[in-house]
């Protein structure tokens, strides 16, 4: 049986916060800069906690980013909307009230100063707007010289926080994280209002029958009906 599905506004928050647990403290992104470092003899990249730490912070928000650009995009299909189908308009409703509920449980996630949220919510919409224009294959502005236009913002942004005396590398390093990011997003997207599936049964067995107790008036009427066996004969003496 196909396992059902129903998405609630409390979604919102755990989506967001999902999101931004899966990429720090000490999760994908201290991972990611800890192979990139091994694999390109790139040690001081990660020798200084302090150092992994600004990288969770501001890569970390880059790779927020993207996956919330991945969600955006797949948000109706986990409404219910199939392929070439738009929403009714009770999703269309639902969707209205559920991104803002996101994208502000996502700023409590960040844990953005409250006299800086309002700034830095503003500064993330506009971002989040860039990413989105690429998940849409759009130009998107702030590209370096040279990039190409078809490729994601976050290959360049990643590099510059990461590595940026190693460009090439770093941004090759950021293809292949990137992808990574975006089958988290949808990894994450598409646990939430999962009904857990029943239990299978299991299987009968076949075990042999025991011998029921017979009640003792049962046993003795049975025995009165059995014949008594005859006495033995004692052989006659020989002559």
């Amino acid at each position: 049986m196909a396992r059902q599905r129903k998405l609630f506004m409390t979604h919102a928050g755990e989506l967001a916060h999902r999101l931004v647990r899966a990429v720090r403290p000490h999760g994908m992104i201290a991972g990611f800069a800890q192979s990139y470092a091994r694999r390109h003899h790139r040690m001081g990249v990660v020798d200084e906690p302090q150092h992994v730490r600004e990288l969770e912070a501001t890569l970390g928000r880059e790779a927020v980013l993207i996956m919330a650009a991945e969600v955006h995009r797949l948000l109706p299909a986990a409404l219910g909307a199939r392929k070439g189908r738009p929403l009714d308009p009770d999703e269309v409703a639902f969707a209205r009230i559920f991104w803002p509920e996101f994208m502000t449980a996502l700023g409590r996630s960040l844990e953005w100063p409250p006299d800086e949220f309002a700034s830095e919510k503003e500064a993330l919409d506009r971002d989040l707007l860039m990413y989105r224009r690429w998940s849409e294959r759009g130009a998107f502005p702030g590209a370096l010289p040279g990039a190409q236009q078809d490729a994601s913002p976050f290959l360049d942004r990643c590099a510059l926080l990461l590595d940026p005396s190693t460009m090439e590398e770093a941004r090759q390093a950021a293809a292949g994280f990137e992808k990574e990011l975006l089958r988290t997003a949808a990894r994450i997207l598409g646990q939430l209002g999962r009904a857990g599936e029943e239990k299978p049964r299991p299987a009968k067995t076949h075990r042999p029958q025991r011998r029921t107790a017979q009640p003792k008036a049962r046993r003795a009427k049975k025995l009165a009906k059995k014949p008594a066996s005859r006495p033995r004969r004692k052989p006659k003496p020989r002559r």
